[in-house]
């Protein structure tokens, strides 16, 4: 990290200090009004750094980073704020922040797997959101018609209900597709950073050789 906002977050003058990092310096004269800007910069350098304690292999799941990383440097996660502006990225100048913070780390891999990550949330979520009947998401006006009429509107209506249905559903299936797209990728990205830690794991595992064995 620029700066372990672990060590020093009790100093008011180095947490300035991470303000001040490129990343951040366009934020500060538009700062959202409902997040105060050190807490918040000190979370994105904890949360998005390549080589945070929250970012160590086995690494916990996204959300749960969230939220540890809200503890740590004295964010509310369960405030309404936190949640929309910056666990669901809806600040599109915290975004913004994020992005800049992840270039100016020069970690290509680094950067594609925290986006790629985000955007595994996204497709849970996505998928997760029920597909309801088309007719019963809008009111129908009230109109004067003759019986036939309405039960033709009505035919009409559970045709298009079918046709949304089938839509929608077509809709989660290509999004699991993605989902396994984005998991191998995931995994690929992972194998890449974290390879060299782990093959020296495995390599410390094997008997060493000694000089006989190597002459035989």
């Amino acid at each position: 990290m620029i700066i372990d906002v672990l060590k020093y977050k009790a100093n008011p003058f180095l947490i300035r200090a991470i303000a001040e990092h490129p990343a951040f310096t366009n934020y500060k004269a538009d700062q959202e009004q409902s997040l105060p800007l050190e807490p918040l910069v000190s979370y994105i350098v904890l949360l998005y750094s390549k080589d945070s304690i929250l970012n160590k292999k086995p690494m916990p799941p996204l959300a749960q980073r969230r939220r540890m990383a809200c503890h740590e440097v004295g964010l509310d996660p369960n405030d309404e704020n936190v949640k929309s502006l910056v666990f669901d990225l809806e600040s599109e100048k915290v975004r913004e922040m994020i992005l800049d913070y992840l270039i100016s780390l020069n970690e290509y891999l680094w950067e594609e797997r925290t986006i790629l990550e985000a955007q595994i949330q996204e497709n849970h979520k996505l998928r997760l959101k029920p597909i309801k009947n088309k007719t019963a998401q809008a009111p129908k006006k009230k109109k004067k018609k003759e019986e036939e009429d309405l039960e033709d509107e009505e035919d009409k209506d559970r045709e298009d209900d079918d046709k949304y249905l089938l839509e929608a559903s077509d809709k989660k299936s290509k999004l699991t597709d993605h989902f396994e797209k984005y998991y191998n990728l995931l995994k690929k990205y992972d194998a890449e950073i974290f390879g060299d830690h782990e093959n020296v794991k495995e390599s410390l595992k094997q008997p060493r050789k000694t000089l006989e064995d190597m002459a035989k």
